[in-house]
């Protein structure tokens, strides 16, 4: 199966490509404009190991770069010949139709395609609001709107902020406005620390979260220093799976430290 998933609006493109993955039993990230990459493909598409009796998926990003789409090209066929892998390209492209240079790719091909079009800002706050009511937050809408807006525009970054306040209550526009306004002076060694305590304080380990992105603190460093100093084998597992979860392009490292963050919270 051939899905090919388009457009400005990353957030939602980038969760349907996580829709995707559930229930698959290996998902594996290829940018096709790094050295290899293709090859690689084609290898994942082709082999699997003796004991492999699950589907596997590759999501694919950069398929403009490609020198050789001839090649390109009968990976695609041969995946929509298979029932046991699935390919799903995911790009930014703006336009409701790929670019010229693509389109011959998937001509004649059987594809799933799915445009997703940038969102004004009023429909991007009911978006949020209608997001976390689904996960269950309580939350209000001017507390969204001004989240939104402090975030520049980001829904990624909104929908986190919005999971991380959520865990203390009722979000409002007053939080929202105080939690925006913390210094920006936590150490390493503190935030994990509060990370690694047995009952973290909500409100210390997601102000320490908040402060150590606040100074641009190398993430995957980060995960490094908390693997070494974790003592539990929860803490160790749930980077472990955070670390698989970058390394397969289905959380950037913000995110899937966050996970290990409210992991950590709600345990």
């Amino acid at each position: 199966m051939i899905s090919l998933f388009f457009g400005p609006n990353s957030y939602t493109r980038t969760r349907a490509v996580q829709n995707k993955s559930n229930n698959i039993e290996e998902v594996r990230k290829f940018w096709l404009g790094q050295n290899g990459a293709l090859e690689a493909l084609h290898e994942f598409s082709v082999f699997s190991s003796l004991f492999d009796t699950g589907k596997r998926l590759a999501i694919v990003s950069e398929v403009e770069d490609v020198f050789d789409s001839a090649s390109l090209r009968k990976i695609l066929e041969r995946i929509e010949k298979n029932e046991d892998v699935e390919v799903c390209i995911s790009e930014s492209w703006p336009r409701k139709n790929p670019p010229v240079k693509v389109r011959g790719l998937f001509k004649g091909l059987s594809c799933e395609i799915n445009f997703f079009d940038a969102c004004s800002d009023r429909e991007a706050v009911e978006f949020l609001c209608r997001e976390a009511s689904d996960a269950g937050w309580d939350v209000e809408k001017d507390a969204v709107a001004a989240l939104y807006e402090m975030t520049e525009h980001d829904l990624w970054a909104a929908h986190h902020e919005l999971e991380k306040l959520s865990l203390l209550g009722l979000v409002s526009r007053d939080l929202v406005l105080s939690h925006g306004t913390r210094a920006v002076t936590q150490p390493l060694y503190v935030f994990s620390k509060l990370l690694l305590g047995s009952r973290p304080i909500k409100a210390d380990l997601l102000s320490g979260w908040e402060r150590l992105i606040a100074q641009h603190t190398d993430l995957f460093g980060v995960m490094g220093y908390v693997g070494k100093v974790a003592k539990t084998k929860k803490s160790v597992s749930a980077l472990s799976q955070a670390d698989i979860k970058i390394k397969s392009g289905l959380l950037e490292p913000d995110q899937a430290l966050l996970e290990v963050v409210l992991s950590s919270i709600s345990g």
